[in-house]
Formats: structure tokens, C-alpha cells, sequence
């Protein structure tokens, strides 16, 4: 029950793991990482509901974790939404009055890298060709996009908040898997 929680907030699925921690702890009480577990998914259900968060703690779990900031919260979706606009494509537009300081939303990175300024050590250094375009990336962007298909592909149930990204006139893949495994279109 334990793993199905924790894999259960991984994917931010917070209220159907609290409901199975709930369930373990009944069952064992004493369970300290059921504890611990349930606190951090509380935390994160008032982040998912309110908007509330402290900026200055997170700024400073950042700092500590420098090379690789990914930071245990939840995405807040205020009183907005997305939907088509007459002749502009999709837009982010409100769903009642705000006013200015309102929170309308707040979501962590899907991915990030971390590039130093002083990193010279070239055998370390990225590098994705396109054969059919010859174009190329290295360094930090060629990072980045073999850690998104990377995430893709480990969870491709976290593909569509990519791909739904805005494309241009690309014309995505229709299909996410083939044979049971994930098709990542990059």
C-alpha cells in the first residue's frame, strides 16, 4: 500500500494517495514513513486547493539543491483556463474578476538542466543531430530535450502535457504508443 501511495504522489495524484494512507495508517499507526508521507501529501492537497505557498522557502530549497532543483510541490490552477481565441489560437483567459497580486497559477518546470558557466570539460558536452534537417543542439538544450524524452518515455502518461505545448504548424504524432511502448515525437 505504501509504494501504491508514493507512486501515487509522484504522478500528483494526491487525494487517491492520501485515501490509501489513510487506509495503511488505520491499519498501522506506528508506520513512521506512512507519517511522513501523509504530512507531505497534506501539504500539497492545501498548495493544489489554495495557492498558497511560502516563495522565500522555496527559493531557498532551490539554492540547496543547485544542480538538480526539483522541488516537492504541488501545480496550482487558479480561476483561469485555456481555450481557443477567435483567429489567435489558444489563450490563457480568466474565469471571473481578478486583480493584481491574485495568484492564477503556479506549476514547477516539466524539466530542467543545470549548465555551469565555468564548465569547460568538453567530453561531458551534449550534442543531437536532426539528419534529415542537419541541425544540431549541444550543451544545455541538447540536454534538456534528451531529458524530456527520457520522462516521456519512462511515464508516457506525462507525454500530453508536452505535446499539447504549442507547435506551430507541426502536425504532431496521432498515436502515443506502438507495442506497448510510448512513441515520443520530438
Amino acid at each position: 500500500m505504501f509504494r501504491a501511495a508514493e507512486a501515487l504522489y509522484s504522478l500528483q495524484r494526491f487525494d487517491e494517495c492520501r485515501s490509501i494512507l489513510e487506509a495503511l495508517l488505520s491499519k498501522f499507526p506506528n508506520n513512521k514513513q506512512a507519517k511522513d508521507t501523509y504530512d507531505r501529501v497534506r501539504s500539497r492537497q492545501v498548495e493544489v486547493s489554495s495557492g498558497v505557498y511560502d516563495f522565500g522557502l522555496l527559493q531557498q530549497e532551490a539554492q540547496k539543491l543547485r544542480k538538480s532543483p526539483q522541488l516537492d510541490h504541488a501545480t496550482y490552477i487558479g480561476p483561469i483556463e485555456v481555450k481557443a481565441s477567435r483567429g489567435k489560437g489558444r489563450g490563457v483567459f480568466t474565469t471571473r474578476a481578478v486583480k493584481a497580486g491574485d495568484m492564477l497559477l503556479c506549476e514547477k518546470a516539466f524539466g530542467h538542466v543545470y549548465v555551469p558557466d565555468n564548465d569547460t570539460d568538453s567530453s561531458k558536452l551534449s550534442l543531437l543531430i536532426n539528419p534529415e534537417t542537419g541541425r544540431g543542439f549541444m550543451g544545455g538544450q541538447a540536454d534538456l530535450l534528451k531529458l524530456l524524452v527520457q520522462k516521456c518515455y519512462r511515464n508516457p502518461s506525462l507525454a500530453e502535457a508536452l505535446t499539447a505545448l504549442h507547435h506551430g504548424d507541426y502536425q504532431p504524432a496521432s498515436t502515443l504508443t506502438v507495442d506497448g511502448m510510448a512513441v515520443i515525437d520530438t
